[in-house]
């Protein structure tokens, strides 16, 4: 698991690769396999965008996982 600076947290966030507050970053298709493990543990109130995030990454970075 990536472990990634605040810095780099809230740049993804810009660029659309992470949550707005920087959480679930997903620059990788590691990041985005991870995301898809922690789907069940996110807070109801992410569950959607956590979702969201995944699947879009998930496309551009040609990861071929399954969608959430």
């Amino acid at each position: 698991m990536a472990d990634y600076s605040e810095q780099e947290r809230a740049q993804l966030a810009k660029q659309g690769h992470a949550l707005p507050d920087g959480s679930y970053p997903m620059k990788t298709c590691e990041d985005v396999k991870n995301a898809h493990q922690a789907y069940g543990r996110a807070p109801d109130s992410h569950r959607a965008q956590v979702r969201a995030l995944a699947n879009k990454r998930n496309r551009e970075l040609g990861c071929g996982l399954d969608e959430l």
